[in-house]
């Protein structure tokens, strides 16, 4: 039988061919109709047929238990035409044949075949009519068919030709059926005269005929006789109900039906319109699911996720197909677009981006299976930053990836884009389950760099900073790092950008400085000379100008006029307060500090400026209150994280200096060994406890660099450099070694810096003839105009001893620059102690 559950499961839908007869169940022995009819198993869901499992034949289907029997249908309907082929053909060749006759009559009651019965009924020779078991049969077959009157004549002749007790019981059953109670009571009177207790049945439906005639008298006598002769039946439920029955209605003659003697005609039809429509409900069903499967993919398709992204530091507009979109700086943004190719344009303030084709489409069919987050970035400048985070009861690290330098990122699934991941999750024992999640990290930093170069290795730098300039050349970042590029790349990428107007400062500084290193021939004073006289007063103009200035002096007060325009260069008074703290000029350079700082308060070198002017003041309490020092120490840069250990040193504050450290760099994160052990050195070496520098500058136990010059190691130190060191670093071992008296060392790494310093720009290439002793400056030229790149303190020490006609002026400028209390500090302080 078919089973559901919930709803869901086999079950039987649809009828055709419906046969009910009037019948025992062979299963619970219930006197009811017995259907017999065609039919579909389906797959249901909710009970609504989906899938055809197949057709069936229901035979004798009981109403009381719906118990039955099934055979696929057209196993049993080529049976039946098989059956009743094989039997009526071979009755048609012995029409006289009893045996022929019987399996004829059997068969089509069998298999319900009611015309082909009645029609072998009518066709039956006269000497069939005279046989005893051909008369039964056909009286057993017009009972089938619920023909009554037909059935009880055929047992009557049966029984006249032959008489026979079996023959009698049917006759009776079908009398008193079918309303014949008169005759009934004639036959069964005879036969229920024995008492027998195998013919309970028939006492039970002349009892039931009886009550339905009102004559509930003689039912009680009839009761009364079978229970004298069966006393076992007074404790029998339903012969006592029969009893109290006639017992109730004894004197009001009520004539009570019986579902026993509830005879119904043997019907046939052909079947509900559910049979026909069944099998249509699953196509329905499927193509309303692929419908509405359709429809989601469709709509999902209008509403594609996609997030805008800004990675420079100007604000511009977006347009893909239609719609535009503004994107603020350094920032992203959440929308939605119909799918398809678009060829996506920016309106960038300066029109440095080019149009770019971009790709949103994802396969129809597997849409709304998919929840991809595309990033489009039209600078290629934006870091943004995947997290994989593992929930379990021991996690692993969380893991990130960096996604830079593409206009469009398919990401796949992301579980929390641009939101923070949950701090807990519930999974259940002994598993784990990974959530991802975007962060958007600020490109126009510093520390992007070092991102970059930690996730991507330093082989992605110099497209980068190709990149940056070309589409954000106002951020100070990417000319600051443009030493990592092709030079023959950044001047093709600067040549149509020099053209703008107003000016791009970022990019004339580098221009000059590639200028002066590559072609030094070109008269840059000229240059920028007849630039200004387009508008001599524009402030822009003059830092430039000031730039490629030799004169101490005139560059300085063509500086002064740049920060005292109407609209004042931030450059020009940056670089002003670094001249005059380089030139030991401290109160100078705090007034244009504080200008400075109201002007371009978020500007990282400005920042920095400013903390080193309040260093050699001695105000390192309102150094540490600077808001980049009063940060989370989460949000604090390595080199902010140096400069409050310095701080905290000169104050004193050791305790305080290492709960900073912990909270920057816990001991607890291996991956935080290198930062710590490096943030420790400095606190030490600032606090003079040169025992615990020393143990923290030998990582694995092997000396570093800064150590062997401490220790005064030379040669070994020497053997550390190569071509990539920083001139600083050579300067310093100069200067070691001069104190070591270790001239032949000396004069060789002299001559490295000398090399070095000789391609670069003016003020570097100037220094080196100082050092080469080519040429002598001025007092003015010391203070103003000694090489950027490298420390001036370092510097100015070097000087002094390689020139000691210099001294006089070298040595005091270093001793006041020597404030920084970090390495070298101490090595200077020592050099200059014992000129």
């Amino acid at each position: 039988m078919p089973h559901v559950v919930n709803g869901i499961g086999t079950w039987y839908v649809g009828k055709r061919n419906i046969r009910t007869r009037r019948g025992t169940c062979n299963m619970c022995n219930a006197t009811g109709d017995l259907s017999s009819f065609e039919t579909t198993l389906f797959f249901v869901v909710f009970f609504l047929p989906l899938i055809p499992l197949g057709a069936k034949r229901i035979n004798d289907q009981c109403a009381a238990c719906k118990r039955h029997y099934v055979t696929p249908l057209q196993k049993w309907q080529e049976l039946r035409d098989d059956t009743i082929a094989e039997t009526s053909s071979k009755l048609d060749d012995s029409p006289e044949s009893e045996e022929a006759a019987l399996k004829a009559i059997e068969a089509c009651a069998t298999f319900d075949a009611k015309e082909e019965f009645l029609g072998i009924a009518a066709s039956l020779p006269p000497a069939q009519h005279q046989n005893a078991a051909v008369l039964v049969s056909l009286a057993d077959g017009y009972r089938h068919f619920g023909l009554g009157k037909e059935a009880a004549e055929m047992y009557r002749q049966a029984s006249v030709i032959k008489p026979d007790r079996s023959v009698s019981l049917r006759l009776a059953a079908v009398l008193f059926r079918y309303g014949m109670l008169e005759e009934a009571t004639r036959v069964a009177g005879t036969l229920l005269s024995e008492c027998k207790a195998e013919d309970r049945w028939l006492l039970n439906l002349q009892v039931s005929a009886l009550q339905a005639a009102g004559a509930h008298d003689k039912a009680l006598a009839l009761l009364d006789q079978f229970s004298a002769a069966h006393p076992g039946f007074l404790r029998d439920k339903p012969f006592l109900k029969m009893r109290k029955l006639s017992e109730k209605n004894q004197h009001t003659g009520k004539a009570v039906s019986s579902k026993l003697l509830n005879v119904r005609e043997f019907k046939e039809a052909d079947g509900s319109a559910g049979f026909r429509v069944a099998r249509l409900v699953g196509p329905i069903v499927g193509v309303l699911l692929l419908s509405l499967y359709l429809s989601i993919a469709y709509f999902a398709g209008q509403k594609r996720r996609v997030y805008l992204v800004n990675g420079t530091s100007y604000k511009y507009e977006v347009s893909i197909g239609s719609q535009k979109f503004s994107t603020a700086p350094d920032s992203q943004r959440y929308i939605t677009v119909p799918e398809g190719v678009y060829t996506i344009s920016v309106n960038h303030p300066l029109h440095l981006i080019p149009d770019f084709q971009a790709d949103l489409t994802t396969s129809f069919f597997l849409r709304p299976f998919q929840d991809p987050i595309t990033i489009i970035n039209p600078d290629s400048l934006a870091l943004i930053q995947k997290c994989t985070a593992t929930y379990s009861r021991n996690p692993p690290p969380n893991s990130y990836q960096i996604f830079t330098g593409k206009t469009v990122h398919d990401l796949g699934s992301i579980d929390c884009p641009f939101t923070s991941l949950p701090s807990t999750l519930s999974v259940k024992q002994g598993s784990s389950e990974t959530r991802t999640s975007l962060e958007l990290i600020p490109s126009t930093n510093v520390e992007t760099l070092s991102l970059i170069t930690h996730y991507m290795g330093p082989g992605h730098l110099p497209d980068r900073v190709i990149n940056g300039i070309k589409f954000d050349p106002e951020c100070e970042i990417y000319e600051m790092a443009a030493g990592l590029a092709n030079p023959d790349d950044l001047e093709q990428v600067l040549e149509p950008l020099l053209k703008t107007r107003p000016v791009i400062v970022n990019v004339h500084r580098l221009h000059q400085d590639l200028c002066e290193e590559r072609h030094p021939k070109i008269d840059l004073e000229t240059e920028y000379q007849n630039l200004l006289q387009t508008d001599p007063k524009d402030s822009s103009l003059l830092y430039l100008r000031a730039r490629i200035l030799h004169d101490p002096k005139s560059k300085i007060d063509t500086y002064i006029k740049a920060s005292a325009a109407a609209t004042p260069q931030p450059y020009a008074i940056r670089t002003l307060s670094r001249l005059y703290l380089d030139g030991g000029d401290f109160e100078s350079a705090s007034r244009y500090a504080d200008q400075m700082m109201k002007l371009s308060p978020q500007d990282p070198a400005a920042q920095q400026i400013n903390r080193d002017i309040l260093f050699a003041r001695g105000k390192y309490e309102e150094c540490l209150q600077t808001p980049q020092l009063q940060t989370d120490p989460a949000s604090t840069t390595p080199s902010e994280a140096a400069d409050k250990l310095t701080c905290l040193a000169a104050l004193h504050k050791h305790d305080e200096a290492e709960a900073f450290i912990q909270s920057y760099a816990p001991a607890t994160d291996p991956d935080a060994n290198v930062l710590r052990f490096s943030m420790l050195s400095i606190l030490a070496y600032c606090e003079g406890d040169l025992t615990a520098w020393k143990k923290y500058n030998q990582p694995g136990g092997v000396p570093s660099f800064d150590m062997l010059v401490h220790t005064r190691a030379l040669p070994d130190a020497a053997k550390l450099l190569s071509k990539e060191s920083p001139i600083s670093d050579r300067l310093t071992l100069v200067l070691a070694a001069y104190l070591e008296k270790q001239s032949d060392l000396a004069l060789a790494q002299l001559d490295l810096v000398i090399n070095e310093l000789s391609t670069s720009t003016f003020e570097d290439r100037l220094g080196a003839k100082w050092l080469a002793g080519t040429e002598t400056p001025s007092e003015l030229q010391l203070r103003y105009s000694a090489p950027r790149s490298v420390s001036r303190t370092t510097f100015l020490a070097v000087l002094g001893h390689r020139r000691p006609e210099l001294a006089s002026v070298c040595f005091p400028l270093a001793t006041k620059l020597n404030f920084d209390l970090r390495y070298p500090h101490l090595l200077v302080e020592q050099s200059l102690s014992k000129r």
